[in-house]
């Protein structure tokens, strides 16, 4: 369970604290019980005033710079860090594990083993916390490079691991992640989702000659952790899609059409593959 509020003044402290509360009656009268373990409180962005203490059946809630919720962990300065650190840890460990106990498998079973094992764990709710910075990005793609040697079994210090990435058809997590995000964005304006288009989707008032006819506004950003969230971030980048694209009819069309769009992957060394 997740409770936020907007914190502005004392008023909106005791109003949280009435709704923690509100719950703990709630769950005495039905016979349930908290975990103390998982039970915290964060505070985010900096501008907010000076936290209080807020209390639960007696006990003071403990004050978190990071919490996972649904698997995704979010930090008290919205930075995606600490969840790239989560990411990356959990794909070294299963890539260690393929490459140690599958090294004389055949190559088909371990590309099987890093888009069955691997990539889920990379890419789970990527949609949200797709990381705008290039160092946190860097970190990402590495594990994919770490892969492309793991599942050839190259370990060579001269190898050409662009090469490898793109002679197993891999495309950039980066670019990945961007069709997702598209994607999701996709369902969204087509009404796949439970969420509703009309709360986060407002039509562009303006069309220029170049734009389609489903260009969106794109949402104002005072800070860049907000400009590069999903809505501002993707809307801009479905704004720049061609017309016969957005008006696929159905989702796995729309993927094909972004597939087809990707770019060749460039090595400096040895130029595009």
């Amino acid at each position: 369970m997740v409770v936020a509020c907007p914190i502005a003044n004392d008023d909106d402290k005791r109003d949280f604290q009435d709704d923690i509360d509100r719950i703990a009656e709630w769950c005495i009268g039905m016979g349930l019980q908290f975990n103390k373990k998982s039970v915290s409180v964060t505070f985010s962005p900096r501008r907010c005033p000076q936290p209080r203490t807020y209390v639960l059946n007696g006990d003071v809630l403990p004050q978190e710079d990071v919490i996972k919720h649904l698997g995704v962990l979010f930090s008290n300065d919205l930075s995606w860090k600490p969840q790239v650190e989560s990411v990356e840890k959990r794909a070294k460990r299963l890539l260690y594990y393929i490459g140690r106990f599958f090294r004389l498998a055949p190559i088909d079973v371990r590309v099987l083993l890093y888009k069955q094992l691997v990539l889920p764990v990379i890419e789970y709710a990527s949609a949200v916390w797709d990381p705008w910075q290039i160092g946190l990005s860097n970190r990402l793609e590495a594990l994919q490079r770490l892969a492309a040697r793991v599942v050839t079994q190259d370990w060579r210090r001269d190898a050409c691991v662009t090469g490898m990435v793109a002679g197993l058809g891999w495309a950039p997590l980066e670019v990945r992640r961007r069709e997702g995000r598209l994607e999701c964005l996709y369902k969204i304006l087509n009404h796949l989702t439970i969420l509703s288009p009309e709360d986060f989707c407002t039509p562009a008032t303006y069309l220029s000659r170049s734009d389609h006819h489903r260009k969106l506004r794109v949402p104002f950003s005072p800070t860049d952790r907000h400009m590069y969230s999903f809505f501002p971030r993707t809307v801009r980048e479905w704004n720049d899609l061609d017309a016969p694209c957005i008006d696929l009819d159905c989702l796995p069309q729309f993927t094909m059409a972004l597939i087809s769009m990707r770019e060749e992957n460039t090595c400096e060394r040895h130029g595009p593959f």
